[in-house]
């Protein structure tokens, strides 16, 4: 379990100040946790204080208890991986070479990361493909590699950022498959738009908006608490929930 009490990140400019997260206290359970929200939100914050990219200006947050600072890091970051939107390896890399490569990083020694990497290529759904170049992959394909790279280390807690935006819809399929296997056995927290990945992976919602939680519970749940808003669902007209949430969040404030 991963909690957060109170975290808060400030960013300071010769302008002055800008709230980007403001006291978020959430608590993220073992399984797929979607995080949602308008741009500017403070979805893209959260995630890079939880992969303690940043670190936050006030607040805290703990994995099964242990609060995550100072030396604590070092072994947290050994048990997170990270999957950006955009994954890019060099093109003329064979897949074996760019996951070997990223094993290193990790800090695996050379027959740790060589034995790993058919391990990795068949969790994603690509055995086979170690010879394959990475600039001749699909961008599903693509996409599926950047999770390997992060499974290298064998991770028990994974953040990935719009793992399907972009896509075609049978890559979006395949992608949405292995997160969904992957929330089985760890905590997986995914920022995404999209409705379709919330509603097919997502055991917990957490939204945000304008820096605070407007709401936190299941996507049942989120649907219920704003009805209206929610009828013949598009992305829209999920912006449009989002925001009625946040107000009543506000008022109720």
């Amino acid at each position: 379990m991963i909690c957060t009490r109170s975290l808060s990140k400030t960013y300071r400019t010769r302008k002055g100040s800008t709230d980007a997260l403001k006291d978020v206290s959430v608590a993220i359970p073992p399984g797929v946790t979607a995080l949602i929200g308008s741009n500017g939100s403070g979805k893209s914050t959260l995630m890079r204080l939880l992969c303690t990219l940043e670190e936050p200006s006030r607040g805290s947050f703990t994995v099964a208890g242990d609060v995550i600072a100072g030396r604590a890091r070092t072994s947290y970051r050994q048990r997170i991986g990270y999957v950006p939107q955009d994954v890019h390896f060099v093109s003329t890399m064979t897949c074996k070479d760019a996951l070997s490569y990223a094993g290193w990083v990790a800090g695996l020694n050379r027959p740790h990361y060589l034995a790993r990497v058919p391990e990795v290529l068949s969790l994603v759904e690509l055995s086979g493909t170690e010879n394959a170049r990475v600039g001749a992959l699909s961008g599903g394909q693509t996409r599926r590699i950047g999770i390997a790279a992060a499974l290298m280390h064998s991770p028990d807690i994974l953040f990935f950022d719009e793992p399907t935006a972009g896509l075609d819809p049978h890559a979006r399929i395949e992608v949405r498959r292995i997160v969904e296997r992957l929330g089985t056995e760890a905590t997986v927290v995914l920022s995404t738009h999209l409705s379709d990945d919330i509603e097919s992976l997502s055991q917990h919602v957490i939204a945000l908006h304008a820096g605070r939680v407007a709401f936190e519970g299941t996507w049942d749940e989120l649907k219920s608490a704003a009805r209206q808003e929610m009828e013949g669902l598009t992305t829209d007209d999920l912006e449009s929930a989002l925001a009625f949430i946040a107000g009543t969040a506000q008022r109720r404030g």
